[in-house]
């Protein structure tokens, strides 16, 4: 089989049969979910998906030899199930790096059975632009062009991490990873794909906390997620509220989940390892 059918059959193995591998309830935040108990592996799942599909964009030789190994045991927790496999050290390595940061603006370090302290991490007026969600005093018409600002900023900030990142001598950090039922670790991570993957977490939440044109390419409106679960939102003041079903990774949210894979996949592609 050739490297793009062997991709193309991975991609609908890997969002298509996602909820038989990884079922759980709705989160008490929901967006594209990363995996936990409560929650689907949507953000992984469509990261590997854009991985295999860039990966020939990037120089696996440009990133360090990681000095640990502990890090890999996760690779091997979100794949295993996927019934794919990363084989090179260095593939393994950025992989795992995208991975901590795209779950990142999710956990913050925390477990999602903690579920009081991961609701006050999401309802956050600070963060919501991680998420490419209204903030609480985003409203009206300006409010939503300001929401859009607002996500592009986060995107922006994430990048420019990205690059200082790569401009520092040492560029493998430490960085925190919670597992359920084993709780926060410290796992070592290339800085560049750590903060690429925060950028990603934007970028792929961009899709499913907004309005956009048919062709799905341009942002009508920024849902609110703060003010719809605190009970005090007014749609006509604050926006449309966050909604589940464009938060769904599977057949029936189809389209908007491949939008945002290509999207990831250009990102990935754009900045390779440099």
């Amino acid at each position: 089989m050739s490297r793009r059918s062997r991709v193309q059959a991975l991609l609908f193995a890997l969002l298509f049969s996602l909820l038989y591998c990884f079922s759980g309830r709705l989160s008490p935040a929901s967006a594209f979910t990363v995996r936990t108990a409560f929650t689907h592996a949507c953000h992984e799942v469509m990261t590997l998906a854009a991985f295999f599909q860039a990966v020939d964009a990037i120089d696996l030789e440009a990133i360090p030899e990681p000095r640990t190994s502990k890090w890999e045991g996760v690779v091997d927790w979100i794949t295993r199930d996927l019934g794919v496999s990363l084989h090179d050290t260095r593939e393994r390595f950025y992989f795992f790096s995208l991975l901590a940061g795209v779950r990142a603006p999710d956990t913050d370090g925390h477990s999602f059975s903690n579920l009081e302290t991961v609701r006050l991490l999401h309802v956050s007026p600070e963060g919501q632009h991680e998420h490419c969600l209204r903030s609480p005093e985003e409203d009206g018409a300006e409010g939503n062009a300001s929401a859009v600002h607002g996500c592009r900023r986060a995107f922006i900030a994430a990048i420019e991490d990205a690059s200082a990142a790569a401009d520092e001598e040492e560029t493998r950090i430490f960085v925190p990873f919670v597992l359920d039922h084993y709780g926060r670790v410290e796992l070592e991570a290339w800085a560049p794909a750590y903060h690429l993957g925060r950028a990603l977490h934007v970028l792929q939440d961009s899709f499913s906390h907004t309005i956009r044109t048919p062709d799905l390419q341009s942002i009508l409106h920024v849902t609110n997620y703060a003010e719809a679960v605190s009970g005090t939102l007014r749609a006509s003041r604050d926006g449309i509220a966050h909604s589940d079903a464009a938060d769904r990774c599977d057949l029936e949210n189809a389209e908007r989940t491949s939008a945002a894979i290509e999207a990831s996949v250009e990102l990935l592609g754009l900045t390779g390892a440099s």
